[in-house]
């Protein structure tokens, strides 16, 4: 695990989307994220394109899943620049961020300055 992700823990903040929600808790934006799910033989393997709150297709014929979905096989594969660039057409991100110990996952830019100034600070609660 990442120096990051250990002070990101502290947090409550354990994976992508405990990392979104917080941030759009804490700015109010629910900025669209991407993430890799290494699905079993009958569920999903691919790229993700997600935003806390939101769903990003919501017209897909994936009854369960909502989201804009990649097919790939791994996590630095194709799949990820095909969902980086429909994110970029759709919501007009520009700088995509990864985060050590998010494998396969990219961040806007805003969303990941505001997770490395959070692991920075003492979590609520502490005295």
């Amino acid at each position: 695990m990442s120096k990051l992700q250990d002070a990101l823990r502290k947090h409550r903040i354990i994976n992508e989307f405990d990392l979104a929600k917080a941030h759009k808790a804490a700015t109010g934006d629910a900025l669209p994220y991407i993430t890799f799910t290494k699905g079993s033989t009958w569920s999903f393997t691919g790229h993700h394109v997600l935003r806390s709150g939101y769903l990003t297709d919501p017209d897909s014929g994936h009854a369960l899943d909502r989201n804009k979905r990649f097919p790939g096989r791994i996590a630095n594969g194709p799949s990820l620049a095909e969902a980086q660039a429909w994110a970029d057409a759709r919501y007009g991100e520009t700088e995509w961020v990864k985060l050590p110990g998010f494998t396969g996952s990219l961040f806007p830019k805003p969303m990941a300055d505001w997770a490395k100034q959070v692991a920075k600070t003492a979590p609520s609660g502490d005295a």
